[in-house]
């Protein structure tokens, strides 16, 4: 391909093709565009730079279309694709649309063979004033969403800007285009315009009640129908018939068992955690509570100190306007657990309640604080000189990743968590064993994030990276690692692959080794097993084989308690 500086992969090319033919094909139905699914690592990117390199705007189109492209990715894969784009194209004049100090002019956006921008930044503008957007009031020649799932939720703000957009070309890049429920599918054919399911009540009626109703094979051939014409989807299988062998991926499902004392501490909190949960959602009350429940059971498998150390940054009021709504929403739609827990993580309830259980507390605040925090007599007496809540305390998860990595000291590690204060506890304690390493979190800003990467790639001496999962698991090329360290399991199964793949794919030289840290015995354990669920749930809806994927409901939830 013209102005392109790499060769592309068999694979690759017929990509390239079916994007080729999408664009070129006239306007219909099926809109001009479509869905490049395939699994991480296969090259999505590149097949879109090819794109635009070889499918230009030409003089013969609508005078009104800007030449360029417009790319909206998360921001720490803004500069990923400036990168990719200065050193593997040719002739293409790239910006990147972010920041306070933006441009607003029009003309010297669209001057640009390709604009890079962010999510945030398209909310951000739909929600001040569409009409002072530059990005809103360009009429693209194409528009391309790298990990769209980003629009999953039709609600967003994010996803009614990138509806907002005006383009003749659209495509949606993504190697999880299902995450939790088939609502989400309905995002990426409002963005593609594939009509008649761009309209919500269509795809209500024709796919989610047939879907819920007995009619699920109906359902899922009228996708299939619709996915066949628009999307391509291929699996690391492909690699194999075009000669190219990936290294071997072992995943590692490392049960471990508490110490006694650990044990005792976790037994009292599931005990009454199960009990408190399964009364409120006996009682019909919101789901919200036994969320918090549920968060703090996973948090204590990781390490007791993060149960005894929530930070306070605003109140949960059952009169809470936005949490009522996530809550409504959560059973049955596309809001899903992962969502709602993400939400909560940083939350504690209000000061009469008691910090880890939430119970109300009656008696004197003063005679049970404990740390500055307020608790109940029986956490109280459970936290209460137990050294298990000090940072210091090597819990099984910390003794497990210390001797996974002390094992093969010099070897690029990639440890993964959902929670950014395991991230700080791992990393006190790699201190304290002379273990190099660097934190890598949202809270970063993208220049930190870069150099952090960058560091962690080249430095021989920086051979660990902490990771927050959600901020890691997307788009980032990790190559330089070999082996993945899990530490605590995520609700949704996609996301874990997602973080793997950063490691094992194209690129890839050695074998890499994954270790799932599963606390026997816990709440990990089931949340595992419905990890395996919803995966294979997955799959049978995208190949169109049968099969539901449904988000979370009520007695899966209590019975994760149980």
């Amino acid at each position: 391909i013209t102005g392109l500086k790499v060769k592309l992969l068999d694979h690759q090319l017929d990509g390239v093709g079916f994007m080729n033919n999408r664009e070129k094909a006239e306007a219909d139905d099926s809109g001009r565009g479509g869905l490049l699914c395939d699994d991480m690592g296969l090259g999505k990117t590149i097949q879109t730079m090819a794109l635009i390199l070889s499918n230009p705007l030409t003089g013969s189109s609508d005078g009104n279309i800007s030449k360029s492209t417009l790319i909206i990715a998360p921001l720490a894969l803004v500069g990923q694709w400036a990168d990719e784009l200065s050193n593997k194209c040719d002739n293409l004049l790239v910006m990147t649309y972010h920041g306070s100090g933006r441009t607003s002019s029009l003309k010297f956006l669209q001057s640009h063979d390709v604009v890079i921008t962010t999510y945030s930044i398209i909310a951000n503008e739909f929600k001040k004033n569409i009409n002072d957007s530059p990005l809103l009031n360009t009429y693209w020649y194409r528009v391309v969403l790298d990990e769209a799932h980003y629009i999953k939720n039709k609600n967003s703000q994010t996803a009614k800007g990138c509806f907002a957009l005006n383009a003749l070309n659209r495509w949606c890049l993504t190697g999880t285009p299902m995450q939790n429920s088939i609502t989400e599918l309905y995002s990426y054919f409002r963005f593609l315009q594939i009509r008649p399911f761009d309209s919500y009540a269509v795809f209500q009626r024709e796919i989610i009640s047939e879907f819920t109703s007995h009619q699920s094979n109906v359902a899922l051939s009228k996708l299939k129908l619709v996915l066949g014409c628009i999307m391509l989807r291929r699996t690391k299988d492909i690699l194999k018939n075009g000669k190219v062998n990936l290294p071997l991926r072992t995943i590692h499902k490392t049960i471990l068992e508490f110490s006694p004392g650990e044990f005792e501490v976790y037994s009292t909190l599931q005990s009454k955690f199960g009990r408190l949960a399964i009364k409120s959602l006996q009682l019909g009350k919101s789901v919200i509570h036994a969320l918090v429940f549920l968060l703090r059971l996973r948090q204590a498998c990781d390490h007791f100190s993060l149960i005894s150390d929530i930070i306070a940054e605003r109140e949960i009021s059952p009169a809470s306007e936005s949490l009522k709504s996530h809550c409504s929403n959560f059973i049955g739609d596309s809001h899903d657990v992962s969502d709602l827990e993400e939400m909560l993580t940083g939350l504690s309830m209000n000061v009469e309640k008691c910090s880890i259980c939430m119970s109300v507390v009656t008696a004197k605040t003063q005679d049970l604080a404990l740390n500055g925090k307020i608790y109940c007599f029986e956490c109280r007496n459970m936290l209460i000189n137990q050294s298990m809540r000090e940072p210091d305390f090597e819990s099984a998860k910390i003794k497990a990743i210390l001797k996974l990595i002390m094992l093969e000291k010099s070897r690029k590690t990639i440890v993964f968590s959902q929670f950014t204060g395991m991230l700080n506890i791992i990393a006190k304690h790699f201190r304290s064993h002379d273990i190099s390493h660097s934190i890598y979190h949202g809270g970063l800003d993208n220049t930190k994030r870069i150099s952090i990467l960058n560091k962690f790639k080249s430095d021989p001496s920086v051979n660990v990276l902490l990771c927050s999962l959600k901020c890691g698991a997307y788009g980032l090329n990790l190559t330089a690692a070999s082996r993945v360290i899990l530490v605590d399991p995520w609700w949704n199964p996609m996301v874990t692959e997602q973080a793997i793949d950063r490691v094992h794919r194209i690129g890839q030289t050695r074998d890499v080794d994954v270790y799932e840290l599963i606390i026997a015995n816990s709440v990990e354990a089931k949340i595992s097993s419905l990890q395996e669920q919803k995966m294979q749930q997955a799959k049978a809806v995208l190949s169109g084989s049968g099969g539901n994927l449904n988000s979370i409901n009520a007695e899966e939830l209590q019975s994760l308690f149980g």
